[in-house]
């Protein structure tokens, strides 16, 4: 494959000459996971919003909803006392 760049006109009028480049060859590359892969299911509520059902810590599946730019991720009270996680619903407060 060869690939060639124009660029403007330097100096006083001639442009200057470009030589071609030759790009390697691509060479193939392959992901190997030790995990299975597989596509879950998924579904979207009447807002657009991805459903996806998820396990965690080998419990579930869970409706997980999918937000690729989120900064958190959290779970309901529900979920939490399924999984055995410890809850703490004290109220929050600057420290003084």
């Amino acid at each position: 494959m060869t690939l060639g760049l124009a660029l403007p006109a330097s100096g006083a009028g001639e442009a200057t000459p470009i030589q071609p480049v030759v790009a390697d060859e691509l060479t193939e590359v392959m992901v190997v996971a030790p995990e299975p892969r597989y596509v879950a299911p998924t579904r979207r509520d009447r807002i657009g919003r991805v459903w996806v059902p998820v396990m965690i810590n080998g419990k579930g599946p869970f409706r997980l909803v999918l937000d690729t730019g989120a900064m958190r991720t959290a779970v309901n009270l529900n979920v939490a006392n399924t999984l055995g996680l410890r809850t703490d619903v004290s109220p929050r407060c600057c420290a003084s």
